[in-house]
């Protein structure tokens, strides 16, 4: 398995005229945090969704330009994100690859490898696949090869953003646990057909999170929804409406603070396989994954410290556990 280092990374575009293509946020964030370490003098940016943002923060001012044939034939690498839904970067894979460019794609996490390389709702056959494919670690390239995707154009990087996350810190606020959200039906019903085939959707785990909440008075004072960056502010208002639990709710967005303060300062993130159960590592947070327990879906994230539960309410005897062995712990100290 071939692994870039920094180095390596800078010479490929050292010196080429680049196209950097990138929608969501994770590939975003880590594309934009690795362009920021070179000195690419002739890069241009096709980006759409959260990776606007991203881009303008990291590395602004940035001028937007429109996928065409021509933009791709006259440069001579693009390097891509990867998505589940849109298709921006899928359309770049392929034109590259009929114009004979060199394509390299970042995949930034570890769950729904092959999707990202096939149509939207098509079959197993039908996937384009960049001349490279870039990914985090070796669990990664064990979830790439498992998925099907083609080993000889697997390549292994560091992860810029995550690494840069050692960097920042705001503090702790205990009694603060944060859910993150993930748009699961709309997706779902572009890529089956059917919003509700994986067994859930996003508005019954938001639903069992505000219920939950009634039972974890005295655990948290403060509970945050934090939207994913395609949902609305309002999107989840008629849920809140319903809520009478007495710890307080707040919905976060991109918009009020960014995903790196809003986990370093939980004291418990809950998800299902959201990126930022993986920044929460970072920081050291105590992290859950929440999925029902009737459905054949399991969180895929294959990091030994996310804990899984079935229900929020869980998350109490979790924390009563872990408090029950570090005293123990630390009675055989002594």
């Amino acid at each position: 398995m071939r692994e870039y280092s920094l180095e390596s990374l800078k010479e490929i575009g050292a010196g080429k005229k680049v196209l950097v293509v990138a929608c969501e946020a994770g590939a975003s964030q880590m594309l934009a945090s690795m362009l920021a370490q070179f000195n690419w003098s002739n890069v241009r940016y096709i980006l759409d969704g959260p990776a606007v943002m991203i881009f303008e923060k990291k590395l602004r001012p940035i001028f937007f330009e429109t996928l065409t044939e021509e933009l791709v034939q006259s440069c001579d690498l693009v390097l891509t994100g990867t998505s589940l839904v849109p298709d921006l970067e899928r359309r770049a894979i392929k034109m590259a690859r009929q114009l004979g460019i060199k394509v390299c794609s970042v995949v930034d996490h570890w769950v729904n490898y092959r999707q990202r390389f096939t149509p939207v709702g098509g079959g197993r056959a039908e996937a384009i696949f960049p001349d490279e494919i870039w990914v985090n670690d070796e669990q990664a390239v064990d979830v790439a090869i498992r998925e099907g995707l083609p080993e000889e154009h697997l390549r292994k990087v560091d992860n810029y953003y995550l690494a840069s996350l050692k960097a920042k810190t705001w503090p702790t606020q205990d009694g603060r646990i944060v859910y993150i959200c993930e748009p699961v039906f709309d997706d779902v019903k572009l890529l089956t057909g059917n919003g509700n085939a994986w067994g859930y959707n996003e508005f019954e785990l938001v639903s069992d999170f505000f219920r939950s909440l009634e039972h974890l008075d005295g655990v948290f004072n403060k509970a945050i929804l934090r939207l994913h960056p395609n949902e609305s502010q309002e999107k989840y208002n008629h849920l809140l409406a319903q809520y009478s639990g007495s710890v307080s709710v707040e919905v976060s967005s991109v918009e009020i603070r960014s995903i790196e303060e809003e986990c370093s300062k939980a004291q418990v993130i809950v998800g299902v396989e959201s990126m930022a159960l993986v920044i929460g590592l970072y920081f050291g947070k105590k992290i859950f994954s929440c999925l029902p327990a009737n459905i054949k879906k399991k969180c895929q994230l294959p990091h030994k410290e996310i804990q899984h539960i079935h229900s929020v309410s869980q998350i109490s005897d979790h924390l009563k556990e872990q408090d029950r062995n570090s005293d123990e712990a630390r009675s055989i100290g002594r």
